[in-house]
């Protein structure tokens, strides 16, 4: 699987923003691996294998979740200071299904000095 998101901006293309954690809530019938997260900001190009905690490898998300699962997704300091940001979750491996239902950030916007 391959799931990109759009560049999100949050409706304030010109605002700089710190964005703190997303979370996925999502379901996973397990397969052969895990799928992994990562984040890019300001259209940049370099994706960056982002943190799950609370997982036994970062940047995966749990496996095996029958159930709608939230599993939190944190992003490092490149996430400070930013206009957008948008997400990849894939898995190169064969998995019998993986269904997202919604993914919500948690960010501020930073006032202007």
């Amino acid at each position: 699987i391959s799931f990109t998101t759009k560049d999100i901006d949050f409706g304030h293309p010109s605002a700089i923003k710190k964005i703190y954690k997303a979370y996925i809530t999502y379901k996973d019938l397990g397969a052969y691996g895990r799928a992994s997260v990562y984040h890019q900001v300001n259209q940049s190009g370099t994706w960056t294998l982002s943190t799950t905690p609370g997982t036994v490898t970062n940047g995966y998300l749990d496996e095996n979740k029958t159930a709608f699962y939230r599993q939190e997704v944190t992003f490092g300091t490149d996430a400070n200071n930013v206009y957008s940001i948008a997400l990849k979750i894939e898995n190169n491996e064969p998995i019998k299904g993986f269904e997202i239902n919604d993914i919500t950030f948690i960010y501020r916007p930073k006032n202007p000095k």
